[in-house]
Formats: structure tokens, C-alpha cells, sequence
């Protein structure tokens, strides 16, 4: 038995949801009405099993009536993402700083250089942080 179904894709030919012939409904005509209700303003595509394992298995997107390979758009990390790459770059740097310090004041050496290290640090990373926009 051959199965009918109703691909609803959005506006970058990504399914969105596939309705089954039989199932969702009794004819293609009102599977087709049934995803117009629940996904207005998307484009409707009737199909088959091999349309669906395109979808699904293979990851493709349809586009001007063709299967293409899905490339996802790079998305820009948010403010708050940039901020926490910083920190945790600059944390790395002063547990090395707080490290040292450690060994230093154990043994009794000057920690001077140590201090000048850290403000200079801390300042690059409120400097770097205050660029994110």
C-alpha cells in the first residue's frame, strides 16, 4: 500500500509537519483543509512514502520542487553568550594568576608582578566586554 501525505514546509522548504491520508483525514482534499487550519500561511506539498524518508531520514528541505540538502544559517551568538565566552577566557587566565600566587606566598616571594597581572587582566576584560554589542 502506498502512502498519501500532506508535507506542510515552511518558508525555507522545512517540514514542519507531515499529515497521513487515512489517517489525519479520509481524503487528501480534507487532510490538505486540516493543515491549512492548524498551519496557516505555509506552503503544502502532496507526497509520498519516498517524499517523507527525504524529510525525515535524509534531512532535505524542498525548494522550487527539488530535494536539497538542509544548510542550516549560522546563528549569531547573543550578547549574553559573547560575554560568557569572555569571562571564561579571562577565568582560565586568573586561575593561573591565583595559582601562582599561591606557590609564591608559600615560599615567600614578592607577589607585586602578580597584582600589576590581575588589575591589567581585569581591566582588559571589562574593556573587551564593554565592546559587545
Amino acid at each position: 500500500m502506498n502512502n498519501e501525505y500532506i508535507f506542510v514546509l515552511n518558508e525555507k522548504g522545512l517540514r514542519v509537519t507531515t499529515y497521513l491520508v487515512g489517517l489525519h483525514g479520509d481524503t487528501e482534499e480534507s487532510v490538505l483543509s486540516f493543515a491549512k487550519m492548524q498551519y496557516p500561511n505555509h506552503t503544502y506539498l502532496s507526497g509520498t512514502q519516498e517524499m517523507q524518508n527525504e524529510f525525515v531520514s535524509n534531512n532535505k528541505c524542498y525548494i522550487n520542487g527539488n530535494f536539497i540538502d538542509y544548510v542550516p544559517e549560522p546563528v549569531a551568538p547573543t550578547k549574553a553568550e559573547r560575554i560568557t565566552e569572555i569571562k571564561a577566557y579571562y577565568d582560565k587566565r586568573f586561575e593561573t594568576l591565583e595559582q601562582t600566587l599561591a606557590r609564591r606566598t608559600l615560599s615567600g616571594a614578592s607577589v607585586a608582578d602578580l597584582q600589576e597581572q590581575y588589575k591589567k587582566l581585569t581591566q582588559e576584560m571589562i574593556a573587551k566586554i564593554k565592546e559587545v554589542k
